[in-house]
């Protein structure tokens, strides 16, 4: 199955990202497509803050604490970067990644997870709840695209093992 990940985006000097990859967010934010591996440690603990259906599927959403510091991944020129750090600090606001996983029959077909989620002066299941700032919508719509196409190539694979 192919996941998708994140992947850190390097600043530049003129306040904004140099991506690595295709950008889902303006300026902190970029996806890459792996397959077989993560990127986010295996044994990370994700706090489950919404469920839901979208056709035949189990929609769940989830967050972990983001282990990339909030330096690396916001522009000074555009964020208060150190205000953000003492926020974090004291509990006030949460710097998380979401994630987003299509599932049938408890079975994961398809996944979108973004990083350097901010959630300022609320919890990551308010912000969820909230929408990510209008990208959840796209992260389900992601998820849902390739649990189809997970799927469909599922059930080729399903006709030519026992059908033939």
């Amino acid at each position: 199955m192919t996941l998708l990940t994140i992947v850190r985006p390097v600043q530049k000097p003129t306040g904004r990202c140099k991506k690595e990859v295709d950008t889902i967010v303006p300026w902190c934010y970029s996806i890459r497509t792996v397959t077989e591996k993560r990127v986010l440690p295996m044994m990370t603990h994700w706090y489950e803050a919404k469920k839901f259906k979208v056709d035949q599927f189990d929609m769940i959403v989830d967050w972990t604490y983001e282990d990339c510091a909030i330096r690396d991944c916001f522009d000074e020129e555009v964020s208060d970067v150190a205000e953000m750090e003492r926020r974090c600090e004291a509990y006030l606001d949460t710097h998380y990644v979401a994630r987003v996983r299509a599932m049938y029959d408890g079975v994961e077909m398809g996944s979108a997870v973004i990083g350097s989620c901010y959630a300022y002066d609320c919890s990551p299941e308010d912000d969820i709840n909230d929408g990510i700032g209008g990208y959840l919508e796209d992260m389900v719509d992601e998820a849902v695209d390739q649990a189809r196409t997970e799927a469909v190539a599922m059930l080729q694979r399903l006709k030519e093992d026992f059908l033939q």
